[in-house]
């Protein structure tokens, strides 16, 4: 598991944003994805928050469980 997240990463994690405010919801959903996939544990709760934005709430709940699990 990756301790941080990579910058190019981060800003990928923004593009989530960027891309649903522009209607481009399959390609925020498949960025989202794949960052996760890559990230699971270490962004947790900002993924929860990425999910809360594009309307998948049961995911964003699913990622604030995984935050409060790692941080103890």
């Amino acid at each position: 598991m990756a301790e941080s997240i990579a910058e190019e990463d981060y800003h990928d994690l923004l593009q989530v944003y960027v891309r649903w405010s522009q209607g481009r919801h399959e390609e925020a959903r498949r960025l989202l994805a794949t960052l996760v996939g890559k990230y699971a544990n270490v962004f947790a709760y900002q993924f929860a928050q990425a999910h809360a934005h594009i309307g998948d709430l049961d995911a964003a709940f699913e990622r604030a469980l995984a935050a409060l699990k790692a941080s103890g």
